[in-house]
């Protein structure tokens, strides 16, 4: 739900938002915050392996009449879409969501074409806004432009704003939770091993939350290493709060990940996190060593040993959660995007653009204020 949480903020600044999708089937139609607009393309344009090039025609059209003063296109998948603007005659600025690796193939000859493919999409692009610094890093390895933003995800909304983070037992039983898809790609299964290396220093509990087809195997493979009563797999919880509330560590065992959300909930929470290196994101999440750590190592005895060590750090301080946590909230993030878009329509937008003046900044400072135009397809969104 993160592209329609910053189009509620931005409306609640004053911001003309319209919502662009190809077709309103779907059940998060009722979720589009009230005051944004949406239309519909014509004709309706259903998600297919090809559509994003029908999308384009008909977006074309769709900008022309609009007038927007930025295009902003929220994730890796819509970048071909910025071509729509290139023949216009007042043409919106574009700004492009970064959200996953660029080219995450380790094989040299594919990530060099899939390289030269994104160059291709993203070549009518203005500015790139990346969810972390490494892939603001990518960005810039693949295409040698400047033109990049780090704006990280708001995967929060509200702030709960604890005083402190939890201290973690350094006897005693350790709760650890892991949280997300049982599949492949979590890699749950390093998670159990982790546990099974742990029982032999202390008392540990772990609670996988999520379902998937890897249940039963990771059942299977607890009993093999003797630690079926250390797991428990409830399934998928309707809410992650109370579990993160009775964890004292959230473990992240993930072969590859964008923005896992559920570690700014555990911050937020007040619960560090220990990880594997799988994420861009988590780099700048867990920046602060007092927040958890990155353990570089896949090798379930490593892992154990680094969550361990960080625990018995003598120079560990409890963390701030809000502190930690604000960069990765709602307001935040959509401010940050305000001022992008001000920035960019002010260094040449479209003579469409509304002047009406924002609330002063510092002293009588005043910023253009923008009309985003939010390019989604409702039926298809995804949180990320």
């Amino acid at each position: 739900m993160i592209a329609l949480r910053l189009a509620r903020e931005w409306v609640a600044q004053g911001r003309r938002v319209t919502l662009l999708c190809g077709t309103f089937d779907g059940p998060l139609r009722s979720a589009v915050p009230r005051g944004v607009h949406t239309e519909r393309l014509e004709p309706e344009i259903p998600r297919t392996p090809l559509s994003r090039l029908r999308l384009r025609r008909a977006l074309s059209a769709a900008i022309a009449r609009l007038r927007p003063d930025v295009l902003f296109l929220p994730g890796n998948f819509h970048h071909v879409l910025a071509g729509a603007v290139r023949d216009l005659p007042r043409r919106p600025k574009v700004v492009a969501k970064i959200s996953n690796p660029l080219a995450p193939s380790a094989i040299p000859a594919l990530r060099a074409l899939l390289a030269r493919a994104f160059r291709w999409a993203a070549r009518d692009v203005d500015w790139f806004a990346a969810m972390s610094t490494g892939l603001a890093d990518d960005v810039r390895a693949l295409t040698g432009r400047a033109e990049v933003s780090v704006i990280f995800d708001p995967n929060i909304d509200t702030i709960i704003n604890l005083p402190a983070a939890r201290k973690v037992p350094g006897t005693g039983p350790l709760h650890l939770l892991a949280a997300g898809r049982l599949v492949e790609q979590k890699d749950f299964g390093l998670a159990v091993r982790v546990v099974a290396e742990l029982a032999k220093h202390r008392d540990v509990r772990l609670t996988i939350a999520g379902d998937g087809p890897d249940a039963p195997r990771l059942a299977r493979l607890a009993r093999r290493l003797g630690v079926a009563d250390r797991i428990a797999l409830p399934g998928r919880l309707a809410s992650i709060g109370p579990a993160l509330d009775h964890a004292d560590l959230l473990l992240i065992t993930s072969r590859y990940e964008g923005g896992p959300a559920v570690a700014v909930e555990a911050l937020e929470r007040g619960v560090p996190v220990i990880a594997t290196d799988c994420s861009h994101f988590l780099r700048d999440l867990l920046a602060d060593g007092d927040c958890g750590a990155i353990v570089p190592s896949r090798e379930p005895a490593a892992i154990a040993e680094a969550m361990l060590e960080w625990i018995d750090r003598q120079d560990r301080r409890p963390f701030s959660p809000a502190v930690v946590t604000e960069p990765f909230g709602t307001a935040f993030a959509a401010r940050r995007y305000l001022d992008l878009f001000d920035r960019l329509a002010g260094a040449g937008g479209c003579a469409a653009a509304v002047s009406r003046s924002t609330p002063p900044r510092t002293g009588s400072e005043s910023a253009r204020r923008t009309r985003p135009l939010l390019r989604h397809r409702v039926r298809n969104y995804r949180p990320s």
